[in-house]
């Protein structure tokens, strides 16, 4: 399989459905189910390159506290880059920290990364965040996926 795609021995036979998320290690999104056959499945990671997922933000922002900063939410977009890495642009006001969390929409609050690096220029008016999955892809020996 190429880069950032896992085939699964489940199937139609077994209640997958595409669009069905995969977690390694029981609470970490880490793809969608993409096509199902029906013995088995394809995956395509969310950090596949250029994938585009929609997540929260868990941030500190400019805000009227004595450490300057304030917590908040914020609903960004981060792009795949392969290999369980991430990327995302804000807008430079926004106080963003290495350790800040980029979590899944939803009722329950799944990582999909945490922000590793920020890189700044100060002629331009956004940043660049780098963003790593909270597991190793290439170690992965088991994954399991929700069914609908």
């Amino acid at each position: 399989t190429p880069y950032d795609t896992l085939l699964v021995d489940a199937g139609e036979r077994n209640g997958l459905q595409a669009g069905s998320i995969v977690f390694a290690s029981g609470n970490v999104p880490i793809g969608r189910v993409s096509d199902v056959y029906l013995n088995s499945s394809k995956v395509v990671l969310f950090s596949n390159a250029g994938e585009k997922t929609q997540a929260v933000l868990s941030v500190k922002s400019a805000g009227p506290d004595s450490s300057g900063r304030l917590d908040g939410n914020v609903f960004i977009e981060i792009i795949g880059r392969g290999g369980g890495n991430f990327e995302m642009i804000l807008p430079r006001d926004m106080a963003l920290a290495k350790g800040d969390k980029a979590i899944l929409p939803g009722i329950f609050p799944y990582t999909l990364a945490t922000v590793e690096t920020i890189i700044s220029d100060p002629r331009d008016p956004f940043i660049k965040a780098l963003l790593v999955s909270p597991v190793n892809i290439q170690e992965l020996k088991f994954v399991e996926v929700e069914i609908k």
